[in-house]
């Protein structure tokens, strides 16, 4: 635990953000910005779009950001218009969760990768990687019911994760190392807990940020937001 709270503090929202003044910004599909039920358009200027071309199988327009139904019936699966490989990584989702039961966020298609919220009892924040040789699960101490959080989540170079719900960070240490590329190629992913709720902003950088820049991007995110 890193002592920096769970409350957010927040400031107006501005027509800055200091997302794209900080390296190795991927993706940013930015709340209230180049979003339709078709498509999300990536405002990181890496054109890392969401698309989903099937009317049946797409999100509502919600709050700036796309609301997801829950289903896991193949409804709902967003796939990047490319892949997005990250080694080190820090990323970052803003949700409005209408139900905390498992929810997958990014994901590769073979399902080797992915990270998840998968709620039983406590709040689970789980990191699948390569081909299945690594997969590892993290309780996060701070349970999350239905409601409004930016969760974060950071590999860093070694055999740790980061997990933040709001500004409440934890550190896991590993069985091996996670510091290998992860690919993911959607958002969310079809029978294995779609998300339930609305997508409110995301961001991923293909670098560790440190504690007090994952700070600056969280309450930045959650300013835009409404949080």
């Amino acid at each position: 635990m890193l002592g920096l709270g769970s409350s957010l503090s927040l400031g107006g929202v501005t027509n800055d953000s200091v997302l794209d003044t900080i390296a190795g910004l991927q993706v940013w599909l930015q709340n209230g910005s180049g979003v339709a039920v078709e498509q999300w358009n990536d405002s990181s200027g890496n054109g890392n779009h969401i698309t989903q071309s099937d009317s049946a199988k797409q999100a509502a327009l919600d709050q700036g950001g796309l609301e997801f139904d829950g289903d896991d019936s193949a409804q709902d699966v967003y796939d990047f218009t490319a892949d997005v490989a990250v080694a080190v990584f820090t990323a970052f989702i803003c949700i409005e969760l209408d139900d905390a039961d498992g929810q997958e966020l990014f994901s590769n298609s073979g399902t080797s990768d992915f990270l998840k919220i998968n709620h039983n009892a406590t709040t689970e924040f789980r990191i699948k990687k390569n081909d299945g040789a690594i997969d590892q699960l993290f309780n996060h101490s701070t349970d999350i019911p239905a409601g409004a959080y930016v969760l974060m989540f950071r590999q860093n170079a070694g055999n740790t994760m980061t997990y933040g719900v709001n500004l409440d960070f934890e550190t896991a240490t590993l069985t091996s190392s996670t510091a290998t590329t992860m690919t993911i190629n959607q958002f969310g992913l079809a029978g294995s807990g779609g998300i339930d709720g609305t997508v409110l902003e995301v961001a991923v950088y293909n670098s560790t940020l440190t504690d007090d820049e994952a700070t600056l991007v969280i309450n930045d995110i959650s300013a835009r937001c409404g949080l």
